[in-house]
This record gives C-alpha cells, sequence and structure tokens, in this order.
C-alpha cells in the first residue's frame, strides 16, 4: 500500500468518526502493567487506529537523522477523562524487528543491594528480641 492510499484511508476514517462519540481509554484492573486493558466504542477504536495510522505516515515521510529518535505526538485530548494512563507518543523506527535492540536488562545498584541488608538486619533484630522477651518473661514467672 502506497502513501496516497493510506493517506485516503484516514482521511475517509476521520470523516466516519463522530469525534464527540468517540471513547477510548488505558485501564488497569490488577497492581502491574500485565493487568491493563482498554474500554473503547467502536468510534473509539477507529479515533486511535487513525492517530496510529497518521503515525505510520509521519515514519514514511520523515527523514531520518542517523542516531537520533524521532516522535509523533498522539493526541490525547479525546480520551477518556478517567483513563488511568495515556500514550503520548510513538518513537517511530527505520529499523526491522529483529535488528532493534531490546532494553537494557535493570541491574542492581547498591542501594537495592543495601536494602535488602537493612530490611534483613531489621527482621533478624526483630526475632532477637523476641527470643530476649520471651526468655525474660519466662525467668520472672519461674
Amino acid at each position: 500500500m502506497n502513501t496516497q492510499e493510506l493517506k485516503n484511508i484516514v482521511d475517509r476514517l476521520k470523516s466516519y468518526v463522530n469525534e464527540n462519540e468517540a471513547y477510548f481509554g488505558f485501564f488497569q484492573y490488577g497492581g502491574g502493567q500485565d493487568e491493563s486493558f482498554i474500554k473503547a466504542n467502536k468510534e473509539g477504536l477507529i479515533r486511535f487506529a487513525t492517530e496510529l495510522l497518521e503515525a505510520n505516515l509521519a515514519a514514511s515521510t520523515e527523514e531520518y537523522v542517523s542516531g537520533e529518535k524521532q516522535f509523533y505526538s498522539l493526541s490525547s485530548d479525546w480520551f477518556s477523562e478517567h483513563s488511568e494512563f495515556n500514550f503520548s507518543y510513538v518513537e517511530l523506527l527505520q529499523k526491522l524487528k529483529a535488528d532493534i535492540e531490546p532494553d537494557k536488562e535493570y541491574r542492581k545498584t547498591w542501594k537495592d543491594k543495601l536494602s535488602g541488608y537493612v530490611f534483613g538486619g531489621i527482621i533478624i533484630f526483630i526475632l532477637i528480641s523476641i527470643l530476649v522477651g520471651a526468655i525474660t518473661i519466662i525467668s520472672w514467672l519461674f
């Protein structure tokens, strides 16, 4: 599909959707990012798909400078005001899936390691205090 055909599809989709009736939002039903879902009506899905197609058009027309990141801002003003989070932009890449570097793996810092030792020390202190307290109470009774 060429760029002009894609532009025509985007224009047709924009004319089809009533912006006042479009509902779209991102929500979480649990504690983590893996427990997220989209709540949307038909118009909202079409509107969001149109935004993504426009990002695709921007990616095909942008001139990329080697080593610089390119972004396409999403218009999130029509998202549900009750949405728990929004995507503000799309990072445009001119690479194949196999060429995209994964995010760097998180490495523990000395602060992370220290907090583990401090927590362990507090637990040991509490256990020793309970043991000393129990021995003291038993010695008072007998």
